[in-house]
């Protein structure tokens, strides 16, 4: 309820402030782009075993569809951490480009001065608005300056959120680093060409397990197919499955994780 209240009072500032004709900082969350949309579907397909949508005009539709499908699946997890990474990264800026994901026309941020500065300039801003102080040094300066300004904060943020991130890997590999040799549960959250990352259930840490420890068979990548697979025994990694690691090392500095492959859990498990 107090987030609904928050959503609210971001929309009615910004609709407000557009409504008086002045500038301020829009919290801008544009639509995917199409080639990050078929890199989901495409992958989305392969794990729902199911044709991808077919209506080329409506993002959001296609998008819900997706969840649609995988609700209650066991891909379901792996199907929403596709779709976020198909989104694209919301940002600041003085055009009211409209918010997405909370599928609103107009948005802001203003509920939280303490802690974000973009949510003090537009304060700032519309302390001016309502008292018609067109003379405002803050709503001049985005007149002036908006794009540069927001491009500036929106800078600032994905620094602050990679700082986060690192220190949140750190804390994890803290962690792991005293379960070396010890078995955990996973998924396989990501592929690349040197080998793929497993998502340990039990802390939610991702740990990454090298082509070259797999010594059962010769491995091979497909991006096409998104799966590891062995030319020999036809054994594969693919997104979503689920496997049984043991932590090999944990680097706490770097913030990564190598494990082991165990055994892969058959699905009716």
């Amino acid at each position: 309820l107090i987030e609904e209240f928050m959503l609210v009072a971001n929309t009615a500032v910004a609709e407000f402030l557009s409504g008086k004709g002045f500038a301020y900082l829009s919290r801008i969350h544009e639509p995917p782009k199409e080639d990050r949309m078929e890199e989901f579907e495409d992958a989305a397909a392969r794990l729902l075993r199911r044709a991808k949508v077919t209506d080329r005009r409506d993002v959001s539709f296609r998008l819900q569809a997706w969840a649609a499908a995988a609700r209650g699946g066991k891909y379901e997890k792996t199907i929403n951490m596709l779709l976020l990474r198909s989104l694209m990264l919301a940002r600041y800026g003085p055009e009211p480009l409209g918010h997405f994901g909370l599928a609103l026309p107009q948005y802001t941020h203003f509920t939280s001065p303490i802690r974000r500065y973009p949510d003090l300039i537009v304060h700032r801003v519309l302390k001016a608005a309502l008292g018609e102080n067109r003379l405002s040094p803050y709503a001049a300066a985005l007149e002036e300056k908006g794009a540069e300004v927001g491009e500036h904060l929106s800078a600032r943020e994905r620094t602050a959120m990679e700082a986060e991130r690192d220190v949140e890997q750190r804390s994890k590999a803290l962690y792991l680093s005293k379960k070396v040799g010890q078995p955990f549960t996973g998924v396989v959250s990501s592929l690349v060409g040197s080998g793929f990352f497993v998502e340990l259930l039990e802390c939610m840490a991702e740990g990454f397990i090298h082509v070259s420890t797999l010594r059962d068979d010769e491995y091979r990548y497909s991006a096409e197919r998104g799966e590891w697979y062995g030319a020999y025994r036809k054994n594969r990694f693919a997104l979503g499955d689920r496997l049984r690691v043991r932590v090999r090392r944990a680097d706490v500095e770097r913030g990564e994780v190598d494990l082991v492959f165990v055994e892969k859990i058959p699905e009716s498990s």
